[in-house]
């Protein structure tokens, strides 16, 4: 079921005359292109059970595209499987559902991340714990859970991927090839080759167009080593984001309980370069991307006190890092209040700031009132880490963020989920409900 409060902003279409010229010093010729509407929109979808959004991407109808899992098996016009299923709704351009579906089996089915592919369809990536979905042999307790899906939201194929024990995809982006990287984690000893060095690694699988696998890699020491992010590179490798509490990775130095982990790969996944980054306490890296002049834009949260140059202003800060092409820092910068505040996800902007989405409990941070256990945190970042806005949005309970995406009118689109009751205008359905919000360029509602 689905609740939608729209607020149209006015706008003034924008006329432009693209002039195209022929022959020897020709006349001209010319079209009227209006830019699109620019909407705002808050979302709540859901059953009575529990339903949670981890990832939202742009379509190619300027749309949207989101995943996560429900547990709910109220939900109009769908059937859920198991005890949660991957959720997946496709959303046009000012909020209305164009479709929405779920997949898995009788266990649980959960959708981490997912993306648009140049054939108009959707891959999505996560977990499952089913043995009963159709087709699909399941290796061990967890298995990667690899959809592709046409348009129209129909499955292409279905693939799982893992060993004996605990696979976890948490991101997957098309590649150039057109195939797809799929990063996770692993508890698995061997798979395909791929050896295990501790209590959980770094897996990555290359999967052709079809889900074959063209490769699997491993990455990690002796302690838990997670992925939570990859993205190619230019070069046709990958970059890849998440944490470490190794301390046995040959050449690199572990700060302290938990390090943000990056690795530079070629595009066979052999290691380029690897670094960790942080203090003597916390640090998690979420999200991972290429910026404009061949660095990246590292997004997460951190609990350390003794980063150089960097203030802690509470338990949990929200972390930045910006790093050259070589993963050396140019910049890193922690925000947030006296409470827990998190980042999830990260996009450069086209104005070369970034836009991140996570969720924060602090009741401080200047000029932002916190409703309730927790609310949606959104930073526009310059392109020196700067804060150009900052933003909550949320009610009395908690409203969370893990996805965020620049949209077509250069507003934002944000996913997570929300439980609170008091949101104006809307119904939340059970537990929690997916919470998507559209923002306009300044990060406004209305």
């Amino acid at each position: 079921m689905k609740n939608i409060k729209i607020r149209y902003l006015p706008f003034i279409l924008i006329f432009s005359l693209l002039w195209a010229c022929g022959g020897s010093g020709g006349g001209g010729g010319g079209s009227v292109v209006p830019e699109p509407p620019n909407f705002v929109w808050e979302l709540l979808f859901g059953g009575s059970g529990v339903d949670s959004a981890n990832s939202i991407s742009l379509a190619l109808d300027d749309g949207y595209i989101v995943a996560g899992y429900s547990s709910s098996n109220d939900i109009l016009g769908l059937l859920n499987n198991g005890s949660e299923d991957a959720y997946v709704i496709k959303l046009l351009p000012d909020g209305t559902v164009d479709w929405q579906k779920m997949f898995g089996g009788s266990g649980l089915d959960f959708a981490t991340s997912i993306q648009q592919t140049i054939d108009d369809g959707y891959i999505a990536a996560g977990y499952s714990a089913s043995t009963d979905i159709l087709g699909l042999t399941m290796h061990g307790v967890l298995d990667f859970y690899v959809v592709k899906l046409d348009q129209d939201g129909n499955v292409d194929w279905q693939e799982m991927y893992g060993g004996l024990g605990i696979d976890s995809a948490v991101a997957v982006q098309p590649t150039a090839d057109g195939g797809y990287i799929v990063a996770g984690y692993s508890t698995s000893i061997s798979v395909g080759g791929a050896l295990n060095h501790g209590l959980y690694d770094i897996y990555l699988v290359k999967l052709d167009e079809s889900g074959n696998v063209d490769w699997q890699k491993m990455y990690g020491g002796l302690g838990i080593d997670y992925a939570t992010s990859i993205q190619q590179t230019a070069d046709g490798g990958y970059i890849v984001a998440g944490y470490s509490t190794s301390i046995d990775i040959l050449g690199v130095t572990n700060h302290g309980l938990t390090d943000s982990y990056i690795i530079k790969l070629d595009g066979s996944g052999n290691v380029e370069w690897q670094k960790m980054y942080g203090g003597l306490s916390l640090d998690y890296a979420t999200a991972i991307q290429p910026t404009a002049d061949g660095g990246y834009i590292v997004a997460g949260y951190s609990s350390s006190i003794d980063i150089t140059d960097i203030t802690n202003h509470g338990l949990v800060d929200a972390y930045f890092i910006k790093l050259d092409a070589d993963g050396n820092v140019e910049w890193q910068e922690m925000y947030g209040g006296s409470g827990n505040d998190y980042m999830q996800a990260i996009q450069q902007t086209l104005d070369g700031g970034y836009i991140a989405a996570g969720y924060s409990a602090s009741v401080d941070i200047l000029d932002i009132v916190n409703k309730g256990l927790s609310d949606v945190y959104v930073i526009k970042l310059g392109e020196d880490g700067s804060i150009d806005w900052q933003k909550m949005f949320g009610g009395n309970g908690d409203d969370q963020a893990y996805g965020v995406q620049q949209a077509a009118d250069l507003g934002y689109a944000i996913a997570g989920y929300s439980s609170s009751t008091d949101l104006i205008d809307l119904i939340n359905q059970g537990q929690k409900d997916y919470y998507i919000l559209k923002l306009n360029e300044d990060g406004n509602m209305e």
